[in-house]
């Protein structure tokens, strides 16, 4: 199965082996390639699960992968070419440093004591996102002047509420998973309620 995780991720799964994969040195390998061009991409080391995230696929480009077994033995054969897939275009443009994070998140407020985020969901390496933790501040340089909201659910909005009207409020959000968290993103600029 290929579906998109979101407008950077893809995620790849497969039905494993029948046998040989409780072996130590078990891995898998995969082909990709886009359709119409003779060269395919060898990705090595996946590991014992039946999935990977490819980051950075093109969008708009069509792709097919094959996948095959490895172990001490030596190398299983090449399933056959999946079905084309078409990687979907980002529905918009988010800011986003050199490392490809997010910058800060969207937000609008229309009321006087609360504002709505919106945010992109981050590549998460393989752990599903379980929550993020959003932070707010009247002055993000003072570490004790913020609140802090959890948020165990992988929406990417929230509406903060109870702020003051006529303030600037700068806010910054924070992935959960299994593994831990995420880096914050930086400070938003400022969003003022009405």
């Amino acid at each position: 199965a290929i579906k998109p995780h979101n407008a950077w991720c893809t995620f790849v799964t497969w039905v494993p082996p029948a046998d040989g994969s409780d072996h130590d040195e078990f891995t898998y390998e995969m082909n990709l390639r886009i359709v119409g061009e003779e060269n395919s991409l060898l990705v090595t080391g996946i590991g014992q699960e039946p999935q990977v995230q490819l980051n950075g696929l093109e969008s708009g480009k069509t792709y097919e992968f094959q996948v095959r077994a490895c172990n001490a033995m030596g190398s299983g054969e090449w399933s056959h070419w999946s079905d084309s897939y078409v990687v979907p275009h980002p529905l918009q443009i988010v800011p986003r440093n050199d490392y490809g994070e997010l910058i800060e998140p969207l937000s609008s407020s229309e009321c006087p004591h609360s504002i709505k985020l919106e945010w992109d969901e981050p590549c998460s390496q393989g752990a599903p996102i379980i929550g993020y933790r959003i932070q707010y501040s009247l002055d993000p340089s003072d570490e004790g002047a913020s609140e802090t909201i959890t948020s165990l659910h992988r929406r990417t909005n929230l509406v903060v509420s109870d702020l003051k009207p006529s303030h600037l409020y700068f806010f910054r959000v924070q992935a959960l998973n299994e593994v831990g968290c995420s880096e914050w993103t930086t400070w938003s600029d400022g969003i003022a309620t009405k």
